[in-house]
């Protein structure tokens, strides 16, 4: 957990999925999705089940976690189960539900159908879309956290940087990186850590490989940290001994696409204004084809969540939003240059929440 006395108001975070629930005109809604989970109880496990109804909250869970849920939950209702189908079904009779949704991304049908077979009320199952929107508006507690993990992450990279050694290859650098962010405090990384040299930063999901890193390369290092539940996310570019004047004209388009991204950023705008004019300034280098993926995503409990920052998004941006914006330019067979920033959104702009400075940055391998 981060080191500070924030606390977390968790029936504020009740209203926002009540509200749901009676837009919805359900007499509750089973939760499924553990984010969401640990987002409305604080419980951190990795198995269990919650039903919000208007008047409370009941979190169900097996016998592994019972400790855990005594130390983590207050305030709400707990009951244990054996099978999670039946611990649902059993809660759901004994309050009389009769019009229940569930999160459809996250509700296997398996398990529908067996809360349906245990259930002899006459139960109506409703899908419902995507509740993680009620996790889009951070507090103070989840900015810190992600503050927190960003300044982890930043130390890491920059501390390896500054005595890159000869020969290592992408694996090396990656859990190089994963270490020290792990000694540093976080409770994990956020992703698997991305390194990728040469042509290999052409591909933007790239996986380290043994690859040793090279004179002339373009590094690509995308990673963040998990501290408190709470993501950070970040990209940043190096190039190794030098940098050719095609990489610095592709790192600057890339920049200056970022940062016009990021200088509209503000309680009001369409997320897909925002992609918009990344690609913009990409068209008037003629390099937009080659910039293959939507600018940016919410961050929080998940790498990635609400809002997304695409050309097909129907999000409005609202202050207490956590966005990344990072545009690239993938050019196969040669190199890619992607920068990422982390940003809070708010009434009248943005703050960057990430710490390693973005600039062409040329780094030595030494002994």
């Amino acid at each position: 957990m981060p080191h500070n006395s924030l606390s977390i108001d968790y029936s504020l975070r009740y209203q926002r999925i009540k509200l749901r629930l009676m837009a919805a005109r359900q007499d509750a809604i089973i939760v499924i999705n553990m984010k969401n989970i640990r987002y409305l109880t604080g419980f951190s496990g990795s198995d269990g089940a919650l039903l919000v109804s208007e008047t409370e909250m009941i979190l169900l869970f097996d016998g592994r976690y019972t400790n855990q849920v005594k130390r983590e939950v207050t305030g709400i209702a707990t009951a244990e189960y054996r099978e999670k189908s039946e611990g649902i079904a059993r809660i759901i009779g004994e309050k009389g539900y009769q019009h229940v949704g569930f999160e459809a991304e996250y509700c296997s049908f398996s398990l529908l159908a067996r809360v349906r077979q245990r259930v002899d009320n006459g139960i109506q199952l409703s899908p419902l879309g995507e509740l993680d929107a009620i996790r889009a508006i951070k507090d103070e507690y989840e900015l810190s956290c992600i503050r927190q993990a960003a300044k982890i992450v930043a130390q890491a990279v920059t501390g390896i940087m500054a005595s890159l050694p000869r020969n290592a290859t992408e694996q090396d650098l990656a859990a190089e990186i994963d270490y020290r962010t792990r000694l540093a405090g976080a409770e994990a990384m956020a992703f698997a850590t991305i390194v990728a040299s040469g042509e290999n930063s052409a591909l933007p999901h790239a996986q380290p490989t043994n690859r040793v890193l090279s004179n002339g390369d373009v590094l690509l290092i995308d990673c963040g940290a998990v501290l408190g539940g709470y993501a950070s996310d970040e990209t940043v570019v190096f190039f190794i001994d030098r940098i050719t004047e095609k990489q610095k004209l592709v790192y600057q388009a890339v920049k200056q696409a970022q940062e016009a991204a990021i200088q509209e950023i503000k309680a009001g705008v369409t997320a897909r204004k925002i992609d918009r004019t990344a690609r913009q300034v990409l068209a008037i280098y003629k390099l937009e084809e080659f910039f293959t993926h939507s600018t940016g995503h919410g961050v929080g409990l998940a790498i990635h969540e609400e809002p997304r920052l695409a050309s097909i998004s129907e999000s409005v941006l609202l202050a207490g939003m956590v966005v990344t914006v990072e545009p690239g330019v993938y050019l196969p067979g040669e190199f890619g240059i992607r920068i990422e920033e982390t940003v809070l959104v708010k009434e009248n702009g943005c703050e960057i929440l990430t710490n390693i400075p973005k600039i062409p940055t040329i780094i030595n391998i030494g002994d």
